[in-house]
């Protein structure tokens, strides 16, 4: 059957469904019944779209064939939202499905014959769905917040911690597995006097073997070599008035843990590349084991725990029960953690998943700051109540404190984490970042909770603004005017080039350095004024002094 949206030519076709359809504030919503064996496409005209964007886009906002093969939506990977917008950062047409929890596979782009977006949806379940239309010419970053927010209605909201916006020593990428009680507790104490409120241990701590890989995972119980004193360990850090969250692979069971033979028959399949088991979310005993497990953690005194790997959870044969069982294996093993910091990291992302979790972190980008800041704010328009943090920066400790600034500033908008051997560092660079997490501390309120304004999103966010009440705070990522609108505002230069503004109203302006030093100072007239602004520096713009 095929069923007509309205004047805009998009329509549905579909088989063995019944179909009732409704507006809402979000767009059009229609509620799909599958009678048994289904199909549903999406037709869109191909006129004044110029861009896409998916959970996965990364830099890619590009059109792709309609041939060019199926997304994967399950309930540990991706949100089911796609969006088409065109070169003046508007939407085009949003697509999004409330189902999160039963598999969906998707294809979606350019019919070469027909000149339109074609949307395949495959789903197999005979439960009711809907699917929301919006065909809103809104900014593009504010629609698939509505959209995704619209997909969140359908399950719980999270509970979210102050703590989870505190920002983060990570022990990863500065000691990776070589992690031991004196070094974390070493550099937890530098941490503290520079501004960190947590500090998350990583991979490593549960085994004595540090050469990557996951054979050892699965005991989840401290390597007394490292650690010979877990709880005194964690109530040193807790005397630093630091958060302590632990790493943990929640669905591993390594080749070479103690009970990997136990498990062995029951697992969901084994990753020899990474040399270790996948539990299998339907067997009791593997997911009472585990739960054990995480209570260990908890009565060490732990935070919170950093959860990793949900995503592989994957079935070679898809079936739709072991994706349907995960949340509920989520809700045992996590439970005696209920109430503690709790992150998942990117590909997790659907409301399902969210709301077993108060953080979610980018997925991992070492050293790629460009790719840390397109991670983390694509993230941030589908996380709803749920803080962003960015993948932990690093950097050479011999680098300069411009270029220390430009990782910090790239992930300015979510909370930053941080991973660099602290006591390794440049004094002028402890310093530098010292004042940077301060102006990240002292603005939190509107980094995080600000609305957030993308000027060309498909050329990975240049431009990024958050406003809240009064208070706005942009970031020139790339040189592209800025508009300046009578709000008290900072502006941030992380461009390479002095910053071009656009006025609206007179004002007085002062610049500071990357290491917050005054450089200059002087008025504004309406109209577009060229500022000299060093790299990393910021333009402090004052309209109540006029």
């Amino acid at each position: 059957m095929k069923l007509q949206n309205g004047s805009d030519g998009i329509y549905l076709l579909y088989e063995n469904y019944e179909a009732m359809k409704k507006e809402s504030l979000h767009g059009t919503i229609y509620t799909l019944k599958p009678l048994y064996e289904c199909r549903l496409e999406i037709h869109i005209p191909l006129i004044n779209i110029q861009f896409s964007w998916f959970t996965t886009s990364g830099r890619s906002n590009g059109l792709e064939p309609d041939w060019n093969g199926e997304v994967k939506i399950r309930p540990n990977i991706n949100i089911p939202v796609i969006s088409f917008y065109n070169q003046k950062g508007k939407n085009s047409c949003t697509v999004a499905i409330s189902d999160c929890l039963n598999p969906i596979n998707i294809s979606y782009g350019v019919s070469e014959e027909d000149k339109e977006i074609i949307i395949k949806i495959k789903r197999k379940s005979q439960d009711s769905f809907s699917v929301l239309l919006s065909t809103s010419g809104e900014e593009i970053t504010d629609v698939i917040f509505s959209a995704s927010s619209w997909v969140s209605s359908f399950y719980p909201k999270p509970v979210i911690p102050n703590e989870s916006e505190s920002i983060v020593y990570s022990t990863w990428y500065s000691m990776h597995q070589n992690v031991s009680q004196e070094a974390v507790e070493q550099e937890a104490k530098l941490a503290k006097k520079i501004g960190f409120e947590s500090v998350f241990l990583d991979d490593g701590w549960q085994t004595s073997d540090n050469r990557r890989g996951y054979k050892y995972t699965g005991d989840w119980e401290f390597d007394r070599s490292k650690f010979p004193d877990p709880v005194g360990h964690v109530k040193r850090i807790h005397q630093l008035n630091l958060n302590y969250v632990v790493w943990i692979a929640l669905p591993f069971i390594g080749k070479e843990s103690k009970i990997f033979n136990k498990f062995s028959k029951k697992l969901l399949r084994v990753n020899e590349g990474w040399g270790t088991g996948i539990v299998d979310p339907l067997d009791q005993e593997t997911t009472d084991y585990i739960k054990e497990r995480v209570n260990y953690l908890v009565k060490l005194g732990f935070d919170g725990l950093k959860v990793d790997f949900i995503d592989s959870i994957i079935d070679p044969d898809d079936r739709d029960d072991v994706y349907r069982k995960i949340p509920e294996f989520l809700r045992e093993t996590l439970g005696p953690a209920n109430g503690k910091l709790i992150e998942f990291r990117q590909r997790y992302i659907s409301p399902i998943m969210l709301q077993y979790c108060n953080m979610i972190r980018s997925a991992d980008c070492p050293g790629d700051h460009i790719e840390n800041r397109i991670r983390s704010l694509s993230t941030r328009l589908i996380s709803g109540i749920v803080p962003v943090h960015s993948d932990p920066l690093m950097w050479n400790s011999e680098d300069s404190m411009e270029n220390i600034s430009f990782a910090f500033i790239n992930v300015l908008f979510t909370v930053p984490q941080i991973s660099v051997m602290l006591k390794e560092q440049k004094s002028e660079n402890l310093e530098v970042l010292r004042k940077w997490i301060e102006f990240w501390k002292e603005h939190r309120l509107t980094l995080l909770h600000g609305k957030i304004s993308v000027k060309h999103m498909e050329l990975n966010f240049p431009t990024v603004s958050s406003i809240i009440n009064n208070q706005k705070i942009t970031v020139c990522y790339s040189p592209i005017p800025v508009n300046v609108d009578g709000k008290e505002e900072i502006i941030i230069n992380s461009s390479g080039s002095n910053l071009l503004l656009e006025s609206e109203t007179e004002a007085v302006y002062t610049v500071k350095d990357c290491n917050f030093q005054e450089v200059g100072k002087g008025r504004l007239s309406t109209g577009l004024n060229r500022i000299s602004t060093p790299f990393c520096g910021q333009i402090y713009i004052e309209t109540s002094k006029i």
